[in-house]
């Protein structure tokens, strides 16, 4: 794709030498990588934070040479902001801390409907033991002994949530023992350092604040900094997603 890219930007450029070919595309999955292929071959590339395009409203017409339209036009004028584009090697860290906050999601989520089954079921694990407190030591061995007494579906349904649960968990210790031996790498290991030495703060929401924010020195003030949305909503999620796990 890149190549036959490069042969259609190559013949506007000689098509029109007196002007400054720019390019831009919106942030999707496939991230940087071509912007990275672009600025390599000369290329003048932004990619586009997709919380800044501008939505008409009333026209519901979509496909991806109406959204190129538009997205030249708002780059033209001016209205659009760009992402600052991470090292590869950040890149790739970031998104190993993103994969763990979804294992931890997953993981919420199937202890959530593990609780839902039980209770439908009319298991309850307080009643039964006199314990309030879930996903616990005591509550899973419980848990597992409570499986082996049932019949039918409900059994063979717990039992595999309960396997999957166990996988969930064994993987994102996996993560977080990755995360803390990154945290002590020479690229991280000073400015983690410099903030876990305050109380309640650990490597994975250190090296969260870290990889998102990429190079400080671009925010002017710290003002900008603390108003950057996409930053706010990700340690929403995360503190959410801590919260969710603790009392599903």
């Amino acid at each position: 794709m890149v190549k036959s890219l490069e042969n259609i930007l190559s013949h506007y450029r000689e098509k029109f030498p007196h002007y400054d070919l720019k390019l831009c595309y919106e942030a999707t999955y496939i991230g940087f990588t071509l912007q990275r292929e672009l600025d390599a071959l000369g290329f003048d590339c932004k990619v586009v934070a997709p919380s800044s395009i501008p939505r008409v409203h009333g026209n519901q017409v979509k496909t991806d040479r109406v959204d190129a339209g538009k997205l030249a036009q708002f780059y033209g004028a001016g209205i659009l902001t760009f992402v600052t584009v991470p090292e590869e090697e950040s890149e790739q860290d970031r998104d190993l801390l993103r994969s763990r906050q979804f294992i931890l999601h997953q993981l919420s989520e199937v202890r959530t409907h593990i609780q839902s089954l039980l209770r439908k079921s009319g298991i309850h694990y307080k009643s039964e033991t006199g314990y309030c407190s879930h996903w616990t030591r005591h509550h899973i061995l419980w848990l597992e002994k409570k499986v082996e007494t049932l019949n039918g579906s409900l059994r063979k349904n717990l039992s595999l949530l309960v396997q999957q649960m166990k996988w969930l968990e064994y993987t994102l210790n996996e993560y977080g023992n990755m995360v803390d031996e990154l945290a002590q790498s020479e690229k991280y290991k000073k400015p983690v350092n410099a903030l876990i030495c305050y109380h309640g703060i650990k490597n994975i929401f250190v090296m969260t604040m870290i990889t998102e924010i990429g190079d400080i020195n671009r925010f002017k003030h710290p003002n900008q900094l603390s108003s950057w949305m996409g930053f706010q909503k990700l340690l929403k999620a995360l503190i959410q997603s801590q919260i969710m796990l603790k009392f599903s």
